[in-house]
């Protein structure tokens, strides 16, 4: 980590951040893709898995564009697939409803995978708090400071 005195720089720590988030989303990928219940061969885990690589896609696509350019895009759409299709009400009530009677397999993936969601919560949020740094400390384009994580304006 590269510091000056008790300051990091908005650059590295946006690398440090953007690194954490990419490996909570890489351990939840794991968590949905590998250690699925064998008969894991319906609509809904097939939708988490894809939702999960659009996540990590996004943040792939945020680690390559920097430190050429600030990825705001890029993460803003993986905070937007996050909170709409991993920790909204819908999704996890279709996921919990399709364990439901399913056996302990599937009870115990289903809590393992709502773990792992809410392990990538923290990592997202510090992400959001190092752009807004580093796009404050670099004055980017096409950036407003009243934008939030899910993309809308507070104005």
């Amino acid at each position: 980590m590269t510091m000056t005195g008790d300051i990091e720089f908005p650059e590295t720590q946006l690398l440090d951040r953007l690194n954490e988030a990419w490996q909570s989303i890489t351990d939840l990928a794991i968590t949905v893709n590998e250690d699925h219940p064998s008969d894991a061969d319906l609509a809904v885990v097939d939708d988490l898995r894809d939702r999960v690589g659009d996540i990590q896609g996004s943040l792939d696509d945020a680690r390559r564009l920097l430190p050429r350019t600030t990825p705001l895009a890029e993460v803003s759409e993986a905070n937007r697939l996050y909170w709409m299709h991993l920790r909204a009400f819908r999704p996890v009530y279709e996921l919990r409803r399709a364990a439901r009677g399913r056996g302990r397999e599937w009870q115990t993936w289903v809590g393992g995978v709502e773990l792992a969601v809410a392990r990538c919560e923290s990592p997202l949020t510090a992400l959001d708090g190092a752009l807004i740094q580093r796009v404050g400390f670099s004055d980017g384009p096409g950036f407003t400071r009243t934008q939030h994580r899910h993309g809308g304006s507070r104005e």
